[in-house]
């Protein structure tokens, strides 16, 4: 199946794109805004993209041999308008992918300014044309977006009836998958392409001048007569409808966990994106009994060949969102192996943050608290990989890492190094950190050969002072080696004082 959504921007595109790639599990791809064969057979046998084409030749010939479906999704031009204006105020100084024409738009800071008159009187209509255009091809599938988004469930039924049946489970499983406040949360955060739905908004929004204009200036009588729209403020089907039509979904009834934990973006789109037997297993996921899907996205990933070892697990709900990000995969390409501690360390400190992941869902790494140390600490990612690098058995010393005290982990690292010859007798002191922080640092090493001897105290400059910044170490590991001058001074004189002098002759 290959399914390429064509015509005017702003018409619910991304929307439908997603909702039809969740439905018939289809990789979603981007084409040129000039079609290319080529990339289209390259793209595979199933796929699905969106870009504004017109019905051209070329296009259609290919479309034809190879059984590509069309859809064009129609909306009212006036709303299309105010979303277009939003999407080029978004993408200012970015190469959009629609005609350039419609960066004008970004002139202004007001939407009703001389600028979008402008715009509608000279170029808008063209960008209506798209969609018109593909209404009078044979065999493309029309969509309008005010049902869709007025009554989702029997508009999207009608909608794969006519490419390919699916049942009304899997059209509301997709829905809520699909719902825009959820995609724009995991996908567009800064509201580039999905801002908001909702229809009517172009009777509050737009000024007499523009509205007069699509309603007076040629072709837009034509157009919005061929789309099936007015400007008639009075019509019922202008009324503004800010809010979608509901649809009954796994979490239409609570978003939080049968034990009050948030059920967070990220986890109903790792719900939604499981396989349909999976999901079927958990018809209730707000559930958190013992297989249930909240213990699901805790245990263990299937995937990790080690998943026995303890530290540091790679649970399944990591393992999703590695699997979500080509950023991630880029960086930790091998997750279960030699970039295991990395990404982790991301997981643990970038992960609960970026996605606002409840603390249960770290609870089976060492440090359920990333931040801090159970004295006030502050925690660092260095730390952290300090830990994880650790053999087995000293880390079974300390299955919570984060409590600190005395034979604590954090003891450990304020302490000297194991291997320093000398040990507590000669200042600075190197600790168990800052020989860690020497070990995985080769520039260090090169300039600086012999850590415990010579260059002892090159070394306790540069941890002192570069290093702590760069890894944002806490003031509480720096003071150990700065203290250790003084106290080897101290304990100096303290065994002059009490070791008595030869008596003089």
């Amino acid at each position: 199946m290959k399914i390429i959504i064509v015509g005017t921007p702003k018409t619910g595109n991304t929307w439908v794109k997603h909702l039809l790639a969740d439905l018939y599990n289809l990789p979603i791809v981007t084409l040129k805004p000039e079609f290319d064969a080529e990339e289209a057979v390259a793209a595979g046998p199933n796929w699905i993209s969106h870009q504004h084409y017109l019905p051209k030749q070329a296009l259609l010939t290919w479309a034809k041999a190879n059984g590509v479906i069309f859809i064009t999704a129609i909306r009212h031009p006036a709303d299309v308008l105010i979303s277009l204006w939003h999407h080029i105020q978004k993408r200012k100084g970015e190469n959009a992918d629609i005609h350039q024409s419609a960066s004008v738009l970004g002139e202004t800071r007001e939407i009703g300014s001389e600028t979008t008159l402008g715009f509608v009187e000279n170029d808008f209509h063209a960008y209506l044309n798209l969609s018109i255009a593909w209404l009078q091809v044979r065999g493309a599938i029309a969509l309008r977006y005010e049902d869709l988004w007025t009554q989702p469930l029997e508009t999207l039924a009608r909608l794969t009836d006519a490419i390919e049946p699916r049942s009304s489970e899997s059209l509301k499983l997709s829905l809520c998958a699909c719902e825009l406040g959820l995609m724009q949360q995991i996908l567009d955060p800064d509201k580039k392409l999905i801002r908001q739905g909702g229809t009517g908004a172009w009777r509050q929004l737009l000024p007499k001048t523009i509205k007069e204009a699509l309603t007076l200036i040629d072709p837009y009588p034509a157009q919005f007569a061929a789309l099936g729209y007015t400007m008639n403020e009075s019509d019922p089907a202008n009324t503004p409808q800010p809010n979608p039509g509901e649809v009954d979904g796994p979490f239409s009834a609570k978003r939080h966990f049968d034990d009050g934990t948030p059920i967070t973006p990220v986890l109903m789109k790792a719900y939604f994106d499981l396989p349909s037997h999976l999901r079927a297993r958990w018809l209730a996921p707000q559930s958190t009994s013992a297989k249930s899907f909240y213990a699901w996205l805790n245990q263990p990933a299937a995937a990790d060949p080690v998943k026995g070892q303890p530290h540091p697990v790679i649970s399944e709900l990591a393992h999703y969102i590695h699997g979500q990000r080509s950023d991630l995969q880029k960086a930790f390409p091998y997750p279960f192996g030699a970039q295991r501690s990395e990404f982790y360390d991301w997981f643990l400190f970038n992960a609960r943050k970026e996605y606002s992941l409840p603390t249960c869902f770290v609870t089976q790494n060492p440090f359920s608290d990333a931040t801090k140390f159970s004295d006030g600490t502050a925690n660092a990612r260095v730390l952290v990989r300090a830990y994880l690098d650790l053999p087995v058995p000293l880390r079974a010393r300390w299955p919570d890492p984060s409590k600190a005290g005395a034979d604590s982990y954090l003891a450990w690292l304020k302490g000297p190094a194991s291997a320093d010859p000398v040990s507590g007798k000669l200042a600075p002191a190197i600790t168990n950190l800052g020989a860690y922080l020497y070990s995985i640092r080769s520039d260090v090493r090169a300039i600086m050969p012999d850590l415990y001897g010579a260059h002892r105290v090159d070394f306790a400059d540069w941890f002192i002072s570069s290093a702590a910044e760069e890894y944002a170490l806490d003031r509480s590991l720096i003071l150990p080696v700065i203290r250790s001058w003084a106290q080897v001074k101290i304990n100096a004189t303290q065994a002059n004082v009490l070791t008595p002098k030869p008596a003089a002759v």
